[in-house]
């Protein structure tokens, strides 16, 4: 990063800013925030609490699709993203299952949500359903644990490369 030759006003100014940004209701780069040597992002956190639950097989399932596939990239849990994707732990009190099986074939352009890539299988999609599903039961649990394993997170900013912070 260039030297930019702040004064020491200018410096504890942006130490405070970025102090202040560097909460969970704040972050909107949580996703990649955390210290990289331990792995507290906010996504590897969520994955974590959800990996202590046993899973039905569907739920099993949509939840590996959501972890490998791209949908990970725009949702982030329990908040929408800086892009505007919404919290899919929420998906199936404002959905129907016919529009969600719409939008994981078709994707839902006038938003910016692109169809699936690769395209979804039948299975798949079902089994995404059955994980929304089982997300929105568990809602209150996995946000709380997911917070709890962020608690003792360490943001060392010098670590992280500068453009993380556009």
């Amino acid at each position: 990063m260039p030297a930019f030759n702040f004064s020491s006003r200018q410096i504890d100014q942006l130490k405070t800013f970025m102090n202040e940004i560097d909460r969970p209701d704040l972050g909107r780069g949580e996703l990649r925030m955390g210290d990289p040597s331990t792995g507290t992002s906010l996504q590897e956190a969520f994955e974590s609490a959800v990996s202590d639950f046993v899973l039905p097989n569907s739920t099993a399932a949509g939840f590996e699709t959501f972890r490998t596939g791209l949908c990970k990239a725009c949702h982030f849990p329990f908040q929408t993203s800086i892009v505007g994707a919404p919290d899919l732990s929420t998906t199936v009190e404002r959905l129907s299952e016919p529009d969600l099986v719409d939008i994981l074939t078709s994707g839902k352009p006038e938003t910016g949500m692109p169809p699936p890539v690769p395209e979804l299988s039948p299975s798949q999609i079902n089994d995404l359903i059955s994980y929304f599903f089982w997300l929105n039961e568990h809602r209150g649990e996995l946000e709380d644990d997911t917070r709890t394993r962020q608690v003792d997170r360490n943001v060392n900013w010098r670590l992280l490369p500068w453009w993380e912070y556009r």
